[in-house]
């Protein structure tokens, strides 16, 4: 699938909104919830995982990207 500049702008920044949603939402969620501290600890570990694939594929995006001046 070729993307337009537009395009990936727009791409990259829903997928760095998803980073960031999975960050506060893995991080906040888990620690006002009555869950074990094991079971906190495994939803803290997951949401980071899934929080740097998100982060990874927006840099991935833009890596191609030219920059204006």
């Amino acid at each position: 699938m070729k993307l337009n500049l537009e395009q990936k702008k727009s791409l990259s920044n829903y997928l760095g909104n998803m980073s960031i949603a999975w960050f506060a939402g893995g991080i906040i969620g888990p620690l006002v919830s009555r869950q074990s501290y094991k079971e906190i600890g495994i939803l803290i570990i997951v949401s980071l995982l899934i929080s740097l694939i998100f982060l990874q594929s927006m840099l991935i995006l833009l890596k191609g990207r030219k920059r204006k001046k």
